[in-house]
């Protein structure tokens, strides 16, 4: 099981999520 990848995903996920509600 590749735990990074999913942090990663996770990660990139909420940034995109948190870069949308700034807008």
């Amino acid at each position: 099981i590749h735990i990074w990848l999913s942090i990663i995903s996770y990660h990139a996920y909420a940034v995109v999520t948190f870069e949308s509600k700034l807008d």
